[in-house]
């Protein structure tokens, strides 16, 4: 958003939000899923992001269905019902729209929401998966990293819209955060 060219498109934003995601998540709740509190930690996710996701669809869809074309108004219709679901980031891949500005699109930012959603519900997997040893976290972080290279190669837009292609930036954030304890001034 700066204009640099390096950083052009402002996808260097989203995944280092993706990264703090990730930390955060294991600093705050990894205790909690192993006491096997697992509604409690959706519960919490759920009213960080479920009220300001609410009245961004609510205000898109009041704001915008009553002035557009037909055509533009059942793709916003669209859109509204899968970030309704947490599915933006499916819709935007499946549509492969989201560089173009040829149409209206006022619930765009939102794929990277859904991407968050959908590593809600694979965070407590991960860490039980993982918890036990440090290995199969960073094993993990490897193979996931492969994943998003090989996809970047072959679909970027898979690369760039659904957690395979993106679940090596959360779990960057995660092996940090599991590694804190190795630093003297972890709290910093």
């Amino acid at each position: 958003h700066m204009g640099f060219n390096a950083f052009r498109n402002g996808w260097i934003g989203v995944d280092i939000f993706f990264v703090i995601s990730g930390f955060l998540m294991w600093h705050l709740y990894v205790d909690q899923i192993m006491n096997r509190e697992i509604t409690g930690f959706y519960i919490k996710r759920l009213k960080r992001l479920l009220p300001a996701l609410s009245v961004s669809i609510l205000i898109s869809g009041l704001a915008f269905i009553p002035r557009l074309p037909i055509e533009q108004r059942n793709s916003l219709i669209d859109e509204l019902s899968a970030a309704s679901l947490g599915l933006s980031n499916i819709y935007y891949w499946l549509i492969d729209q989201h560089s173009s500005n040829s149409e209206l699109r006022p619930l765009i930012t939102l794929w990277s929401i859904s991407l968050e959603l959908q590593f809600y519900l694979l965070f407590p997997i991960i860490v039980f998966l993982t918890m036990r040893s440090k290995k199969k976290l960073f094993w993990l972080l490897s193979s996931s990293f492969i994943l998003f290279l090989i996809l970047g190669y072959f679909t970027y837009e898979t690369k760039i819209y659904t957690l395979p292609g993106k679940l090596c930036e959360f779990l960057l954030g995660m092996v940090v955060a599991s590694n804190l304890h190795r630093f003297e001034y972890s709290k910093r």
